[in-house]
């Protein structure tokens, strides 16, 4: 069965522009870009030097949210899911809320 990553929530929950349309245009985008990964086995690797930057600078950047609100939150590396979504976030805090 095929899942959501969850950034991909806020391409298929926009409204279609048309009355007369059920899904918008970025959420038939995002769901034939999925069928195709799962039909051929291809898989679109979008990078960026910000996010080449953001992934080098992530353990300083846990560093410094300790250091701000006096905590001791780790690195996650748990890949989370349930029925419609799967995900790794950054970090879990003690009382279960997903920090990313």
């Amino acid at each position: 069965m095929l899942k959501f990553r969850p950034h991909m929530i806020g391409e298929i929950m926009t409204d279609p522009k048309g009355k007369d349309e059920i899904l918008s245009v970025g959420a038939k985008t995002t769901i034939i870009k999925m069928a195709k990964e799962f039909v051929y086995g291809f898989d679109e690797k979008i990078t960026s030097k910000y996010m080449t930057k953001g992934l080098d600078v992530e353990d300083q950047s846990i560093e410094l949210l300790n250091s701000v609100l006096f905590s001791n939150y780790k690195k996650n590396e748990t890949t989370l899911e349930n029925d419609w979504l799967v995900g790794t976030p950054d970090l879990i805090c003690d009382d279960g809320v997903v920090r990313d």
